[in-house]
């Protein structure tokens, strides 16, 4: 009997160490890919790569990036999410943005790929529509005086770095007894508004929301991959879109791109 429990123990252990071994490789070989490619996280075990495979590497797009110019700065802020306190979106984010636009523009061999590039050109709606803002400051305040009247430089250091060195305009508006911001697309609102809300002598800041609906592309990081999606809106979209159809990629570190599949309003 004792005999008998030595062999069993035998083979559980020879099978843990087989499966062990055969994990490893394969993350390893994962890891390996997201290396290479210059990927932080290794792909979650369990991740099917896709039997497609459009390349293996991400070669620079001009015709992506002309193509995207406006979108690149709304993923990279999706990206960016609450990671940094940068107002100014820093440029490994935008590089991110670009390779995974690069990556589904690349993938011709993909049906879904020309429904989103071609033949309904999918932008994001808001990529040049939410770059105002609002701010009420204190009047008593000498640089508040100054900003009113466009005297430059201000007094506020912060006001005048964000003037000079980020292209933040600032114009009063008597009505609002207020002050009507913008900024470039490649200012992170949020963090824009929290360090004004910082400054002594503003009383608020507020964002402009943007007006309407209309077609968007969003992004979900994950271990090891980024689903995008991009979003046909149709019906009304100045009050908000009736219908909407989305096609869903998943992108890799090496660049393969997956069509995930499709889904919503059938379109008219």
């Amino acid at each position: 009997m004792q005999r008998f429990w030595l062999f069993i123990c035998i083979l559980v252990a020879f099978a843990t160490a087989s499966c062990e071994k055969d994990l490893s490789y394969v993350l390893d070989d994962e890891m390996a890919i997201s290396t290479n490619n210059n990927f932080s996280q290794p792909i979650r075990d369990g991740i099917t790569k896709p039997t497609q495979s459009q390349t293996s590497t991400c070669p620079p797009s001009a015709d992506a990036a002309n193509l995207y110019t406006l979108d690149i700065n709304v993923i990279a802020k999706q990206l960016m999410g609450n990671q940094s306190p940068e107002v100014v979106i820093p440029e490994t984010y935008q590089q991110e943005a670009l390779r995974l636009l690069t990556a589904v523009y690349n993938a011709t061999d993909l049906t879904a790929r020309d429904s989103v590039v071609s033949q309904f050109a999918i932008h994001d709606c808001t990529a040049t529509a939410q770059y105002e803002f609002f701010m009420g400051a204190d009047a008593s305040k000498p640089w508040v005086q100054n900003l009113k009247n466009n005297i430059s430089p201000t007094g506020n250091s912060t006001i005048d770095n964000l003037i000079n060195q980020h292209n933040v305009s600032f114009s009063y508006t008597s009505f609002l007894m207020a002050f009507t911001g913008t900024a470039n697309s490649n200012i992170c609102m949020n963090n824009l508004l929290q360090t004004l809300n910082g400054i002594d002598g503003i009383s608020y800041t507020e964002c402009n929301p943007v007006m309407g609906d209309g077609n968007r592309i969003t992004v979900q990081p994950n271990y090891g991959y980024t689903d995008i999606t991009y979003s046909y809106g149709f019906g009304d979209c100045q009050a908000g879109c009736i219908g909407r159809w989305n096609w869903t990629f998943r992108v890799y570190p090496d660049c393969t791109v997956e069509h995930l599949g499709s889904s919503g309003t059938p379109i008219n």
